[in-house]
Parts: C-alpha cells; sequence; structure tokens
C-alpha cells in the first residue's frame, strides 16, 4: 500500500495483517503500484516523477565486468 507520505507498506494477510515491511521512499505521495515478474515491486510518485524498484527477496550475486573491446563492457551475474 502507497501512503500519501512517500511511503510504501506491506501486510502479511496470513498473520492477520502483522506489518511486513515499511519503506519511505519520498515526500510525495505514492500514486502508482506495479508488480514486476521478476518480484520487484515497482512504485511511483507523479508529483515529484520518481520511480523505485523494491525487491524484498534478499539474493547475493557476484559480478564480473568483461572488456568487450571498442570501448564496450557488460557485466555478468554469478549466482552464489
Amino acid at each position: 500500500m502507497g501512503l500519501q507520505g512517500g511511503q510504501l507498506v506491506g501486510f502479511d494477510i496470513q498473520k492477520n495483517f502483522e506489518l511486513t515491511f515499511l519503506f519511505n521512499l519520498s515526500s510525495s505521495p505514492i500514486t502508482s503500484i506495479k508488480f514486476d515478474p521478476t518480484h520487484l515491486i515497482i512504485a511511483a510518485t507523479e508529483q515529484s516523477r520518481e520511480l523505485y524498484a523494491i525487491s524484498l527477496i534478499t539474493k547475493e550475486v557476484n559480478y564480473v565486468y568483461l572488456d568487450l573491446g571498442r570501448k564496450q563492457f557488460c557485466t555478468v551475474a554469478l549466482e552464489h
């Protein structure tokens, strides 16, 4: 749930609506919340035109940066 004060709040409905998380994202009201198939919560504010992507899944990843030549690079994520 997005609040007027810019907070994003989540509750666990299986545990009698116990508070699961509270993020203070912005000073502007959260006006849009979408759920991404990659397990991200995407929240946006219309007034300040900000976009936030939040993941509730803890994931440890090592990154390797590869030089592809011709001033091109890519990042490869190596999961633990």
